[in-house]
């Protein structure tokens, strides 16, 4: 999924920010209305998900939800457990 449509997602800056900037990033999940990408923090600190819906045709950022991180201050836990 990520080869076919992971050029159709931004990452928002205040996510990009916060995060220290992107590594890699995966599509998780892809449907008609909605999306969830898969990030990893430049220096490789934290992974992260970014959820997307699709508004007027576009896709907008809905949220974002810290998953794994070095410091302790993940929210929950994904798999597979991609760094």
């Amino acid at each position: 999924m990520t080869w076919k449509h992971g050029s159709e997602f931004l990452i928002p800056k205040e996510v990009s920010s916060m995060i220290g900037g992107v590594s890699s990033k995966k599509v998780l999940e892809y449907s008609n209305d909605s999306a969830i990408v898969y990030l990893i923090s430049s220096e490789k600190s934290s992974g992260d998900t970014i959820c997307f819906i699709i508004i007027d045709g576009k896709w907008i950022f809905s949220n974002w939800r810290t998953v794994w991180s070095k410091t302790g201050s993940a929210d929950g836990f994904i798999w597979p457990y991609i760094r």
